[in-house]
């Protein structure tokens, strides 16, 4: 077992003491995994931390506590199509369309939203902020697809 005490050193990200990551390990659900009994007995839980991401300003009108997030599907190497998942209440502030999150097409050539649906009912405004979803530009898309030099803040 690793000692808490050792630094850990992640790609990319800056220096965490381990004893800090085991201090959280309390506060975590232990022992409850997805698929039940499917796991062999004396498994360790495990703990991932991620670096915080930050909701860009173009979107925090039209999100309720959570982050929104993106979706490219690519074929063949050419974008075809796009959306952006946006919290609501209703999905307790995740990005999940079938917990109620708003989902929200984008123009490929423009990276600006258009029709969104909440369920099977399209929608024009964020149901708890009543901010209209269609005609948001997403920052740093180029073009014809987003670009690989935008970065979350």
């Amino acid at each position: 077992m690793d000692r808490p005490d050792r630094p850990v050193r992640q790609e990319g990200a800056d220096q965490a003491e381990r004893r800090d990551a085991h201090l959280a390990r309390p506060h975590l659900p232990r022992g409850q995994h997805p698929f039940g009994n499917l796991f062999p007995e004396g498994l360790e839980d495990q703990v991932l931390i991620e670096a915080l991401v930050v909701v860009d300003p173009v979107f925090e009108a039209v999100t309720f506590r959570g982050v929104p997030d993106l979706r490219v599907i690519v074929y063949r190497g050419v974008p075809a199509m796009a959306m952006v998942r946006l919290p609501t209440q209703r999905s307790d502030g995740r990005a999940n369309l079938h917990q109620g999150a708003i989902g929200a097409g984008i123009a490929i050539s423009s990276g600006t939203t258009t029709t969104a649906v909440r369920g099977r009912d399209a929608v024009a405004c964020h149901p708890d902020t009543r901010q209209p979803v269609e005609g948001i530009r997403v920052p740093h898309w180029t073009g014809s697809s987003p670009s690989p030099h935008g970065r979350a803040r």
